[in-house]
């Protein structure tokens, strides 16, 4: 009978995670695979007006709720986005406002992991969550096996003064658009 190992490694998941903005919106996607390679898709369009970067920040505090929420002690983050990737592994200083409020949030949850390790790499080796951030952009459509939410507040406060707020519930009116004051004041 064999002895059962006195202290196992714990097993480490694995978090993929992306985030997209654009004209027609912003989607975020996190893409958790258990130590067995098992993936657990996440996805959630962004409701609010945001940046490209914080999209990439709400992508990952997404992966880290759900790692959490599933009980993951270790975690290595994988993100197409140097910025983050840069900040959080403290390889550079997050220096606007708005980052830094983003970093604070992330290093509050990782109080909740033994080990948290950030990783960036090449776009075109995140394939999976980058798809799914954009089709969450767009609203869909939406597989079976993805877990989909809409956010409707970005995952930290912001002032009114860094984002300029832009009323949604007239972007689907078609005589009004949204850049019409940006052009008008040009």
């Amino acid at each position: 009978v064999l002895a059962p190992d006195p202290e196992p490694a714990e097993q480490f998941w694995v978090m993929c995670s992306d985030g997209s903005w654009s004209h027609r919106g912003a989607g975020i996607a996190a893409v958790l695979f258990s130590p067995n390679g098992v993936p657990i898709r996440y996805a959630a369009r962004l409701q609010f007006d945001t940046t490209n970067n914080a999209a990439e920040y709400e992508a990952v505090l997404l992966g880290l709720r759900k790692a959490k929420a599933l009980g993951v002690r270790r975690l290595l983050i994988r993100t197409d986005s140097k910025l983050v990737a840069g900040h959080v592994d403290k390889s550079f200083e997050a220096k606007e406002e708005g980052m830094k409020r983003y970093l604070e949030a992330v290093r509050s949850m990782e109080k909740c992991f033994t080990g948290i390790t950030v990783e960036h790499l090449p776009r075109d080796q995140n394939e999976e969550a980058d798809a799914l951030a954009k089709s969450a952009a767009c609203g869909g459509p939406h597989s079976p096996g993805i877990f989909f939410e809409v956010l409707h507040a970005p995952s930290v406060p912001m002032d009114s003064s860094e984002v300029m707020a832009i009323d949604q519930e007239k972007l689907g009116e078609d005589p009004y658009d949204w850049r019409t004051p940006f052009v008008k004041h040009l």
